[in-house]
């Protein structure tokens, strides 16, 4: 009798349940499996590399060289804070990027009223993309709010109590933005100054990297003694995650733009502690929630080993600090409701994973421009996980779980090997020139891809479960009709040749700060910039999302005047007949096709003559395997005979039958492991349905 046992028995409470042991569960599993492969049965080989073990006991702790630190002690993977805050446990920082300054100021209050702690505020890609007056046209109050002048920075930030926690997401022109806060007595708790991020988006930047880190290191000199508190540059895992990044990459990756970041702040003078107090990182929360748990914790410990190697005192005063925001890559456009319960789970892995800040994305943000109901539900997600579900009474609320605590591990593991192959290649700036960041992000988007369209990883309402009679969410031209207003307003205010007294110094930030004082607007600040010939350029990592493809399908049938008619022709057993159909329903309605579903025939002729009346375009047999070799061949010559064109599909894939049905004339198997989005593509091409 083991030691356990023999305390129990002084509990007569428990006595007659023995505690289990680690060696009885894997004799039991043993036993059921009948001599099956363990690892192979059970164990789940993650697209991150490494391997799940389908459960996890408590001497794998003993090992976990993190276990032993407490929060809000370095390296902080457990939580910058030691005790939960009394006021929040994280920001609800949702965002707003309605075009006119005024408007945007009436939502920006209201929404502070309504729960939430600060906002995010997304500016136009005219300022994110630092865009010169000769072409800022085509930009100008394009998803985000239009500040061009200090004037319309006044009448964003109007009123807004100085306790806000006020986000900037202007791209490459946040630091300007930033002093345009400033000089209209607001100070910003983040800055979004990413130019590498803008730099793997988009492929090249307007100046050159080193201009930007000068800019960036002069800012934090100027603004050092009216704003201790806001960080200045980001470093975002966002270009990486919604390109179709596994969680190490997007780890790796970004950790190794912020030591990019560190080196180029370091020659420019500011020392490791000051310049990791001004960063910041925004990582994207997907749906694979333990993962996205840990993924949050690991990275908080590698930056603080990173830290470590530069200043010692840096790594134990200067934890991560973190942002994170719904993914934007696992929204759908059909069945979009679904995505109020994506981003319940996403926000609540951000919760539990520890992050300082939380966008939650509006349900309809991937169709069109939210509006305030879909906005209102996305802030009440994360106040009902605090104020309901209590999620932040708890410091690290997911510490001790031994899978977390694994999972944890072996991302930190992996994501730091990836990341010292980053290192020896020159740096993320080296490895993005030469292409290896790109490549394999892309492998993995590839992976991720094949497994969507064969409906291995599922988006429910897209790839799985759709519902083809719905109706497409309606645009929100109201935002449409307000961003043309407020372009042709503000292209009249600097449509005027401006006579700037010289050109400013793109690397001091007094001296831009002196241009808008005078008042210029971004736009003609930028157009006096030169750009310099070492502007960095790079292959671009493309943002897309996980269902596009599907979507992409289905968007082709709803513009199609014609839609193939699909048939379900059910026969033979019971069990198989109605399994396959509801599989073929399923199949065919990720395209939006509308399926005709039959209770079953009692011949294959009265099959064929129901099929010819519905004026079916495709007909699927629906039967069991061992009745394909005898009805399919007899009901393809009936069928094809009478109807040019139509096209017959077996749901199932009789493997030794597979040749002898493709003779007589069947055109597709459709079965669990087809590429859903190929067949359906290769269909609808026959029907001549553009997919462009």
């Amino acid at each position: 009798m083991t030691e356990q046992n023999k305390e129990k028995e002084k509990n007569p409470l428990f006595s007659e349940f023995p505690i289990p042991l680690k060696e009885d569960w894997f004799r039991i599993v043993a036993e059921d499996l009948e001599g099956g492969d363990f690892d192979r049965k059970l164990v789940w080989k993650t697209e991150e590399g490494f391997s799940a073990q389908p459960l996890y006991f408590p001497d794998s702790m003993i090992e976990l060289s993190h276990a032993a630190f407490y929060p809000g002690e370095a390296p902080f993977v457990r939580g910058a804070a030691s005790l939960p805050s009394d006021e929040k446990p994280w920001s609800i920082c949702q965002s707003l990027s309605t075009p006119d300054p005024a408007e945007a100021n009436r939502e920006l209050l209201d929404s502070l009223k309504r729960g939430q702690h600060g906002c995010s505020i997304r500016f136009d890609r005219a300022a994110v993309l630092a865009e010169r007056k000769s072409s800022v046209q085509h930009y100008l109050a394009v998803d985000g709010v239009c500040v061009q002048s200090l004037d319309d920075m006044a009448v964003l930030l109007r009123d807004v109590p100085a306790k806000a926690e006020i986000e900037l997401r202007g791209g490459l022109s946040s630091l300007l933005l930033l002093g345009m806060a400033l000089e209209v007595g607001i100070t910003p708790h983040h800055v979004d100054f990413d130019p590498i991020s803008r730099l793997l988006i988009d492929g090249s930047l307007p100046m050159s990297f080193e201009d930007c880190m000068a800019l960036a290191a002069n800012t934090i000199r100027s603004i050092e003694a009216s704003t201790p508190t806001t960080s200045i540059v980001s470093a975002s895992g966002e270009c990486f995650h919604n390109a179709g990044a596994t969680a190490v990459q997007e780890i790796a990756f970004t950790l190794a733009a912020g030591v990019e970041y560190l080196d180029a702040l370091s020659s420019h003078g500011i020392d490791t502690e000051s310049a990791a107090k001004r960063m910041g990182f925004t990582f994207a929360a997907g749906t694979n929630f333990f993962m996205e748990i840990a993924k949050l914790r690991a990275a908080r410990a590698l930056w603080s080993k990173i830290l470590f190697h530069f200043d010692e005192n840096a790594a134990h005063c200067a934890p991560m600090r973190m942002h994170v925001r719904t993914s934007w890559r696992q929204q759908t456009k059909y069945d979009p409701w679904v995505n109020m319960l994506r981003g319940t789970v996403e926000s609540m892995a951000a919760a539990l994973g520890g992050a300082d800040s939380i966008y939650t994305a509006p349900y309809d943000e991937a169709v069109t421009a939210p509006g305030a109901f879909s906005k209102r539900i996305a802030r009440n997600v994360q106040i009902i996980l605090q104020e309901e579900a209590h999620l932040g009474q708890t410091v690290d609320p997911a510490g001790g779980s031994y899978y977390i605590e694994e999972l944890t591990a072996s991302l930190a593991e992996h994501a730091w090997t990836l990341f010292q192959s980053v290192e020896k290649e020159g740096g993320l700036l080296q490895a993005a020139k030469s292409g290896s960041v790109q490549t394999q992000v892309l492998e993995a988007a590839g992976r991720k891809q094949q497994d969507m369209a064969g409906r291995k990883s599922i988006l429910i309402g897209t790839n799985q479960y759709p519902n083809p009679t719905e109706a497409a969410l309606e645009q929100n031209t109201t935002v449409q009709e307000m961003a043309g207003t407020v372009r042709e307003t503000v292209l009249g205010k600097i449509s005027r040749k401006m006579d700037l007294e010289g050109a400013p110094d793109a690397t001091r930030f007094e001296s831009l700060m002196d241009t808008l004082r005078s008042g210029a607007a971004l736009s003609e600040i930028f157009e006096t910039i030169p750009v310099t010939g070492n502007s960095p350029n790079v292959t671009p990592l493309p943002q897309v999302r996980a269902a596009y493809m599907f979507e992409k399908l289905r968007d082709a049938v709803e513009s199609s005047p014609a839609k193939p008619v699909i048939f379900l022709a059910t026969l033979g057993p019971v069990f198989w007949r109605r399994a396959r159909a509801t599989f073929a329903s399923g199949f065919f309605g990720t395209a939006g096709l509308t399926v005709i579903d039959n209770p079953g025939f009692a011949s294959p002729e009265e099959a064929c003559d129901a099929a010819r009346q519905a004026g079916a375009d495709i007909v699927v047999i629906c039967s069991d395997d061992e009745s394909y070799g005898s009805v399919v061949p007899t009901m393809v010559r009936t069928l094809k005979s009478t109807q040019a064109g139509m096209q017959i599909v077996v749901a199932g894939y009789p493997k030794d039958n597979i040749d002898a049905l493709r003779a007589a004339g069947v055109d597709q198997f459709i079965h669990v492991k087809a590429d859903v989005a190929a067949v359906l593509a290769s269909m609808l091409e026959n029907f001549g349905i553009d997919q462009k």
